[in-house]
């Protein structure tokens, strides 16, 4: 007879043997739950095998409907431990006080949209619609700037910023419609796509494309408030107008001042060739230019009023500069200068210098006023400008006024308006830019003079006076003040009594 073998065992429903209850390998079984268990080779009592499926714990039953679902639960082993239903909630509780299942009609579909839509292939819709909320769809691709191929056939409305198609007419944003009549992608055998834009100027504009290609740039449509200003940006050579007439005169017969009649010239077109004369305007001062004979060359100038310096400081402290514009860098100068100041002094005074690239000559001052200021010649040592100074950087003027009333510039190989127009003067208190010439000296009598003068402080040439004879003495007389003689009477023989 064979061995029977029986393994631990338990009739205790739910009872799992422990790791200490089991050697390696040996079984147990619990009877009430037809489960057999064992212990594996590291220790750890796992299930074998069972007898039949143990109770999930959930009812029995069918769960779901057409108004609830069912909501199930699963353990970490796949079971399902629980079944419930759950109510659905619908959004739409009636559709035209009807309830449940609905089956929509088409008059249903005409009553919501409020038209009769199309029904048929090639048909159109039909109806009114007058609710104030109905609209066509306006799609928002501000941030894109299809090309004409994007588009497929029909009508399309678009919100876009200024910045993506380039239509900048007021505000940031712009409407687009656009129509593309035939096809898709670059297919261009229904003709290009047009684009009609609506700023918030109030303008519409218009841009089209060929599909594969890109756009045109837009165009502003003209209306009744934009068409002068439309027309003045029309060129009239090429544009087909007879734009470039005016009272049958081309513009070239206005450009002719002997079809000049009426009217005052402004000063800024008073420039021009007169008799051998260029007369110009140097901002109101007068500017006189004259050719070198035997060329057409310019190459001296007569200026009235070069520059003038102005200042209402009661101290004003600086050398007064006076400065040529830049390529005025050689050359004989001639300048009169006047001036006035606040006290009393006349200043009036001729100097002139050649600078002829590598030193200054000719260096002359006739002074005419009742002051004789320092003034010297002098160059920006940077550029090689040339440049008048007056005083120092230490001198103190009081409200001084200073002008180059008359000036002759020449010897040089040309001469434009720049020369001139362009001069510069200031005060400056630093003249370590410069390099200047020495103070010019005036020169104390201009050639011979002849004839008596109606009044004088003093005589030309002083005179001597002497005495001879019982006395003796002398002394020199100019006429600038008294002359005291002091006499000597020497040896004095009164005779014998």
């Amino acid at each position: 007879m064979p061995n029977i073998i029986i393994p631990k065992k338990s009739s205790v429903s739910g009872k799992v043997p422990t790791a200490s209850q089991l050697a390696t390998g040996e079984l147990a079984l619990n009877l009430k739950d037809g489960t057999l268990y064992f212990k594996d080779d590291v220790g750890v009592v796992k299930t074998l095998a069972m007898a039949g499926l143990l109770d999930s714990g959930v009812t029995a039953g069918t769960y779901g409907s057409t108004t609830v679902v069912p909501q199930i639960t699963v353990d970490a082993k796949g079971r399902v431990t629980a079944v419930t239903n759950q109510s659905i909630a619908f959004p739409v509780m009636s559709v035209f006080g009807r309830t449940g299942a609905v089956t929509l009609g088409s008059s249903d579909v005409i009553t919501a949209l409020g038209f009769s839509p199309a029904n048929a292939s090639g048909a159109n819709a039909s109806g009114t619609w007058n609710n104030a909320a109905d609209r066509l769809f306006l799609a928002d691709t501000r941030g894109v700037n299809e090309a004409p191929a994007d588009f497929s056939s029909g009508v399309h409305f678009d919100f876009k910023s200024n910045t993506t198609n380039g239509l900048a007419d007021g505000g940031t944003y712009n409407g687009v419609l656009t129509l593309r009549k035939w096809g898709t992608g670059t297919d261009n055998s229904g003709g290009s796509v047009n684009q009609l834009g609506s700023t918030e100027n109030g303008n519409l504009w218009l841009r089209s494309g060929t599909p594969g290609g890109s756009w045109a740039a837009w165009k502003r449509i003209i209306n009744e408030s934009n068409l002068l200003s439309t027309l003045l940006t029309v060129d009239g050579a090429g544009s087909g107008l007879d734009a470039d007439l005016l009272d049958g005169q081309d513009s070239a017969y206005y450009r002719n001042a002997s079809n000049l009649n009426a009217g005052v010239v402004p000063n800024a077109q008073i420039s021009g060739l007169y008799d051998g004369i260029t007369l110009k305007l140097n901002s109101g001062n007068t500017v006189l230019s004259t050719t070198n004979p035997g060329s057409t060359a310019t190459n001296a100038i007569a200026v009235s009023h070069l520059a003038s310096y102005r200042s209402g400081a009661s101290s004003q402290v600086g050398a007064i500069v006076f400065m040529a514009p830049a390529g005025l860098n050689l050359g004989m100068l001639q300048f009169k200068v006047r001036g006035l100041l606040y006290n009393q002094h006349i200043v009036d005074f001729i100097i002139q210098g050649y600078w002829n690239g590598s030193g200054w000559f000719d260096l002359r001052k006739i002074n005419y006023g009742s002051v004789d200021i320092q003034v010297r010649w002098g160059r920006l040592t940077s550029t090689g400008q040339l440049c008048l100074i007056l005083g120092d950087v230490g001198t103190t003027w009081s409200y001084p006024h200073f002008d180059i009333t008359e000036a002759l510039i020449s010897h040089m190989s040309s001469i434009v308006d720049g020369h001139f127009t362009n001069w510069t003067v200031g005060a400056y208190a630093d003249l370590s830019t410069f390099t200047m010439t020495s103070y010019v000296s005036s020169v104390s009598q201009i050639g011979s003079l002849s004839g008596n003068a109606a009044t004088a402080t003093k005589l030309a040439t002083a005179r001597s006076l002497s005495f001879t004879g019982a006395v003796t003495g002398s002394g020199s007389f100019d006429g600038s003040g008294n002359l005291n003689i002091t006499l000597s009477t020497g040896d004095v023989d009164y005779g014998t009594l």
